[in-house]
């Protein structure tokens, strides 16, 4: 099972303002998430999930929290104690999921860099008010451990870009 990491950040790593994106969602960016996510489970912290709009149809949301009866009774939610776990029930399971994809948040993000086969970034152009950021430090290990990176998407103008990096473990 291949494991990616999907997620947006402004040019300073800010990721999260408030509870949400720190700005207005990009159509194009939200169908390449919508693209690459389909039909694959999605891992998640539980402030991501209730990020969310609402259960995103088509994919499995496996959120990590010490609160599992706090989540909705939905066949698409399911729910794990850390990464580890969510992970596991993955790959313990039928062995039929080829990909699954950490959407989120900050600490669940910088985790699974370490482990994931692509992590997927979208950076937008302009630095936003933000409240929570990537650790510098992960996105420099990201570069120095990167096997290849390939910028997949820049917008039409010029607002945001997406690059792909294929780590070396992977």
């Amino acid at each position: 099972m291949k494991i990616g990491v999907i997620f947006a950040m402004d040019e300073m790593g800010g990721i999260g303002y408030n509870g949400g994106l720190p700005w207005t969602p990009h159509k194009k960016d939200f169908a390449q998430f919508k693209d690459q996510t389909m039909g694959k489970p999605m891992i998640m912290g539980r402030r991501t999930f209730d990020s969310l709009p609402g259960i995103l149809p088509g994919r499995e949301h496996m959120v990590i929290t010490s609160n599992p009866d706090s989540l909705p009774d939905h066949e698409m939610v399911y729910c794990a104690r850390d990464l580890a776990d969510a992970i596991d029930q993955y790959t313990c399971g039928s062995g039929d999921v080829e990909m699954v994809w950490v959407i989120g948040g900050k600490r669940v993000i910088e985790e699974a860099v370490k482990i994931a086969d692509v992590v997927r970034i979208t950076t937008m152009y302009t630095e936003y008010s933000c409240d929570v950021w990537i650790d510098p430090k992960v996105l420099v290990w990201l570069r120095e451990n990167a096997v290849r990176v390939q910028e997949v998407e820049r917008g039409e103008n010029h607002d945001y870009w997406i690059t792909e990096y294929h780590m070396k473990h992977a």
